[in-house]
């Protein structure tokens, strides 16, 4: 009995381990594109990426904390295609440990609709960074670096 209990206490832990970060392959196509996904492709060379995402501190003595933890959430969207201001937005986030949710807008129509939403224009292109209720748009390092210090995600120790 006693065993049971551990081996399904073990297996919750694990899945919310699991469930607290994503693995994401991105990879460039010939002519140059960048692509995402949750699945590495066949017979293409990938690059592995952890998306942290953002959990939810349920008092217990192992949730991740964070020091000073704004009281923000992060929502980046990006989109295939997107290339290098892509990736030049989610290394930015990886470098300053921010948790965030990779959105990705694909082709469909509810996507679209839940992009279109969200920023609140039809004209807007990915990368785009939510910090709370704020809509960072128009991929710029200093913009997107000061946004982030005032929403209180500390800058990179070197």
């Amino acid at each position: 009995m006693k065993s049971g209990l551990l081996l399904t206490a073990a297996m919750l832990a694990l899945s919310c381990i699991q469930a607290a970060s994503a693995k994401v392959y991105q990879w460039r196509d010939a002519d140059g594109n960048v692509f995402y996904s949750d699945q590495p492709p066949a017979g293409q060379v990938a690059r592995e990426r952890t998306i942290r995402q953002n959990v939810i501190n349920s008092g217990t003595a192992s949730a991740p904390k964070r020091e000073a933890s704004p009281s923000y959430a992060v929502t980046l969207y990006i989109s295939q295609g997107c290339g290098l201001p892509c990736e030049e937005a989610l290394g930015l986030l990886d470098s300053r440990k921010v948790e965030y949710e990779v959105r990705t807008v694909g082709s469909s129509e509810a996507e679209m609709i839940q992009f279109i939403n969200a920023v609140g224009s039809m004209s807007t292109r990915p990368p785009v960074m939510i910090i709370g209720k704020e809509v960072i748009k128009n991929w710029d390092r200093a913009i997107w670096s000061a946004a982030l210090s005032k929403a209180g995600f500390k800058l990179p120790q070197r």
